[in-house]
């Protein structure tokens, strides 16, 4: 995987934030963040993360929710 996974992630998400699709946004931060961190962790996959975790658990979406956090390496979760 490399850059032009990252841009499809991106290409996604940049669809899904014009139709304001959230539930769909969360989950494709989710998996670019799991991208990156699979290829090259750094302080945006965290951020993307982030903003999954947070949007999971504000729509309560579990079985996301705790996929995030295992990725996050948050046990428990």
């Amino acid at each position: 995987m490399g850059s032009a996974d990252s841009a499809h992630y991106r290409q996604a998400l940049e669809v899904c934030e014009k139709i304001r699709f959230r539930p769909e946004i969360a989950l494709t931060r989710l998996g670019l963040a799991e991208l990156l961190l699979d290829n090259h962790p750094d302080r945006a996959a965290e951020a993307h993360l982030d903003f999954a975790i947070a949007e999971f658990r504000a729509m309560k979406m579990a079985p996301s929710l705790e996929r995030a956090l295992r990725s996050r390496g948050v046990v428990g979760a």
